[in-house]
């Protein structure tokens, strides 16, 4: 299944030719196009209308290496996983192989990719957590995965690369957009019921977030060591301050009276020498 984009941006926009190419080449596929204002409409919209029993979101800044799609689906077929991931491949000069996934959830949690996951997912699954229709979001596919290892979800992970990746693509997310990504990866882990999340990855969430508070905790105690210290020295740095004026009026008062006391002296001598 093709979906041409009327939701345009510069990087999602197909253009006339491209489409009518591919439907010559592609005959028995089925194009659909329609509105939408947000990716994970559009993806949601795809999963309704799927047939099969899985789904591959397949965007145009990969390439499909050799049987791509088979091994993707004999590995979900053969473990019964809800979905498959690969390691990634960046179409560059070392054709670098990344794994971004290790099967952490926390990890997942910090959220560092530069680009969304790409990975074969059960339609069924698609249909109970489906993605995330807020606008201008590219990790979708992560939350999605999020939501099978929370709920402990049997998921395979195929060893070798399946596909290769633009390492320049305009669809790779803006190291300044991590945050907001970042943020609706774990909004969309709350939207879970507590009964759904695996008693493993509740007791980890719950170490991460004694950890946290623990950390949290030591930093206050710290700030409070710190704040008594600047007061500690403050003071000490006041009293010597006071200290200081004391002996600099102390030192004047001593010039005074020797000052007096020279006049005086002089004032002595010069009646001794008139008295001679």
């Amino acid at each position: 299944m093709f979906l041409s984009k009327k939701y345009e941006t510069p990087t999602t926009a197909l253009l006339p030719d491209d489409i009518i190419r591919v439907k010559e080449q592609f005959p028995s596929y089925e194009f659909v196009e329609f509105n939408y204002t947000s990716l994970g409409e559009a993806y949601n919209q795809l999963v309704e209308r799927a047939t099969g029993e899985y789904f591959l979101q397949f965007t145009s800044d990969r390439i499909a290496l050799p049987l791509m799609v088979e091994k993707f689906v004999t590995a979900a077929c053969e473990s019964d996983a809800v979905a498959v991931v690969c390691p990634d491949m960046t179409l560059n000069q070392d054709l670098e192989v990344i794994n971004l996934n290790d099967g952490s959830l926390l990890k997942l949690l910090e959220f560092n990719p530069n680009q969304d996951l790409c990975a074969l997912f059960a339609v069924e699954w698609l249909r109970e957590f489906r993605y995330s229709e807020v606008r201008d979001l590219l990790a979708l596919n992560w939350q999605i995965l999020a939501d099978a290892i929370a709920t402990g979800q049997e998921i395979a992970y195929y060893p070798y690369p399946l596909y290769l990746s633009d390492s320049h693509s305009a669809l790779l997310i803006k190291p300044e957009n991590l945050p907001k990504e970042r943020y609706y990866l774990r909004q969309y882990l709350s939207q879970i019921a507590a009964s759904q999340w695996t008693q493993r990855q509740l007791h980890l969430l719950l170490t991460c977030v004694e950890q946290l508070w623990q950390s949290e905790a030591q930093k206050q105690s710290k700030m409070w060591q710190l704040q008594q210290d600047k007061n500690r020295y403050q003071a000490l740095a006041s009293q010597s301050q006071a200290w200081m004026q004391t002996a600099l009026e102390t030192q004047q008062e001593l010039d005074a009276l020797q000052a007096e006391l020279q006049k005086t002296q002089t004032a002595l001598e010069s009646i001794e020498k008139t008295q001679v």
